[in-house]
């Protein structure tokens, strides 16, 4: 007794993660997108304070800014860079320690639900099996995509 295989594209089993994610923990995916959205700006922000700092750095070689007026941009460009930093440690902590346990317990037990319903004599077959512990491996992993 064979089992049919379904091929899914790499979009595909994103998409259908993405909902499964979001209904385990609601709050979670909220955070960390909104931590996500505050890492890209912090970004563009570092941008716009190494501008200013070039800027004055410019000015003072062409002799019209002194020492004081390039150490302010250089003082928003380091508490950019220090803000930058913790809201990517931010992030990290709350993505790897906190989001993710959740959604993989989610998957997990997705999985366990759809595994009552299988066939019994499905788990002597030693394919099956492997597909099983494949599914089980790559629970963590697909995760990281979404």
């Amino acid at each position: 007794m064979s089992v049919e295989k379904k091929k899914y594209s790499f979009f595909n089993i994103i998409l259908r993660i993405i909902p499964i994610q979001f209904k385990t923990a609601p709050w979670d995916c909220v955070v960390e997108n909104a931590l996500a959205i505050m890492n890209g700006l912090s970004f563009s922000l570092a941008v716009v304070a190494t501008q200013y700092l070039f800027d004055a750095i410019a000015s003072a070689a062409s002799g019209s800014a002194g020492f004081w007026d390039c150490l302010a941009p250089l003082l928003i460009l380091a508490g950019v860079t220090f803000g930058q930093q913790i809201i990517n440690g931010v992030q990290n902590f709350h993505g790897i320690g906190i989001l993710l346990p959740k959604s993989v317990g989610g998957l997990t037990s997705l999985l366990h639900r759809k595994l009552r319903y299988i066939d019994p004599a499905q788990f002597e077959n030693t394919d099956f099996l492997d597909d099983l512990n494949k599914a089980r491996e790559v629970l963590e992993q697909s995760l990281c995509f979404a």
